[in-house]
């Protein structure tokens, strides 16, 4: 797992056998290549500089077979658009 967030690695890191703190942009390189079967972005995408240069990287690291698997918020739903326009949320 991958993490920006020092304390929440450090959480993680009780629960998960490895936890890489840092920006996916940077430490995308400390993972193998070819292992993963499966890589899930989970509203992750949508906050980074260049996400598309990150999906380009991480194809190298899936196996023969592996998949990506993205959570990517949907701005345009209304109750969400409320939130940002009228409660800035």
């Amino acid at each position: 797992m991958g993490e920006i967030d020092r304390t929440a690695a450090e959480s993680a890191q009780k629960k998960l056998y490895k936890v890489i703190v840092g920006d996916i942009s940077r430490t995308i390189v400390e993972l193998p290549d070819s292992y993963f079967e499966c890589v899930i972005f989970n509203d992750v995408l949508e906050h980074l500089i260049d996400p598309f240069t990150v999906l380009i990287r991480i194809k190298r690291k899936l196996s023969k077979n592996g998949q990506v698997i993205s959570s990517i918020p949907n701005i345009r739903y209304y109750d969400q658009v409320k939130k940002f326009l009228l409660k800035k949320e």
